[in-house]
């Protein structure tokens, strides 16, 4: 018998949380059974999907690539193992993704979307402008890396405009990798969206931006977005700590940065300078606001970019 072979008893359960966190390959054979097997809950499925991505077993490429394309299969399943495979697979051919995209299956289209090169890009970007097909949001985030062309960034950025919160949120963040200028507004007015998710995503994304525009703007807009916005799902999902640490990303590249909420977190002040990225006025009193004022006023005049 091989030496790297463990036995184990088969009513072992799995610690997921000690093999994600140690790597432990030596699972992976129990997790795929585990995501075949038609007598688990779902949410121990999910349980050994997750913890298959963290392992990226190489041995598990072709497993789960059977059961995208298994058509007996359900949905959820097949989408779910693409989502994992596709995160470490680096060996699919073109003329298998081709074959996954003309067979009409939505999840085998979906599968393909998720592992195509730059050469297909005569598949990809017809879908990621066509706001009416169901795998819009896929194409536009295969086009996160080696899609810069203006043709390509062209489509990102109107993406931004589209009804659906999902699709801007995508358009959001892969326009994080190309830095085009040409982004500029549309994600100033992302970042005062009503959607959360996309607001937040826009931030990020400007955090790379570091023009006299998106320094300026930026907070104003997500200022009168939060501020405006009524929205209380909104305020109760994206915590004042979440919104801190995106705005701190965005306020580093001017090195200053200090904000502050009121009660209810919807009110927010942005100290614009060059001051320490930790200075942090917890409770503006007349000081802190005279400070705030001079901040705001010498990042306004004179400022080298």
């Amino acid at each position: 018998m091989s030496e790297d072979v463990i036995l184990r008893p088969v009513t072992l359960a799995i610690d997921h949380e000690k093999v994600r966190q140690s790597g432990d390959r030596t699972w992976a054979l129990e997790l795929l059974d585990e995501v075949r097997s038609p007598s688990v809950s779902p949410a121990e499925r999910d349980d050994a999907f997750k913890t298959l991505a963290h392992v990226e077993d190489p041995r598990s490429i072709v497993p789960l690539t059977d059961i995208v394309e298994d058509p007996s299969l359900g949905e959820a399943v097949r989408d779910a193992a693409s989502r994992v495979v596709a995160g470490f697979d680096d060996c699919t051919t073109g003329e298998r993704r081709s074959d996954w995209w003309k067979s009409g299956d939505p999840v085998m289209m979906a599968h393909a979307l998720r592992l195509v090169e730059r050469s297909e890009a005569d598949v990809v970007l017809p879908v990621a402008g066509d706001d009416a097909h169901p795998l819009q949001m896929l194409a536009l985030l295969a086009l996160t890396w080696g899609f810069d062309e203006p043709q390509f960034q062209a489509v990102k950025i109107r993406a931004l405009g589209h009804p659906a919160a999902e699709v801007r949120r995508a358009a959001a963040a892969v326009l994080m990798w190309d830095e085009p200028v040409a982004a500029e507004r549309a994600l100033l007015t992302a970042a005062a969206d009503t959607s959360s998710e996309v607001a937040i995503a826009a931030i990020d994304t400007l955090q790379y931006y570091p023009s006299r525009r998106v320094l300026r703007a930026a907070p104003g807009s997500v200022l009168i977005g939060w501020s405006a916005a009524h929205d209380q799902a909104m305020i109760e999902r994206v915590t004042p700590q979440h919104r801190t640490l995106s705005i701190v990303r965005l306020a580093s590249i001017r090195q200053g940065l200090a904000m502050t909420f009121d009660a209810t977190g919807s009110q927010l002040l942005y100290l614009i300078g060059h001051s320490p990225p930790a200075l942090w006025i917890a409770d503006l009193g007349p000081t802190g606001l005279t400070h705030a004022r001079r901040l705001i006023a010498n990042s306004a005049i004179g400022a080298e970019w």
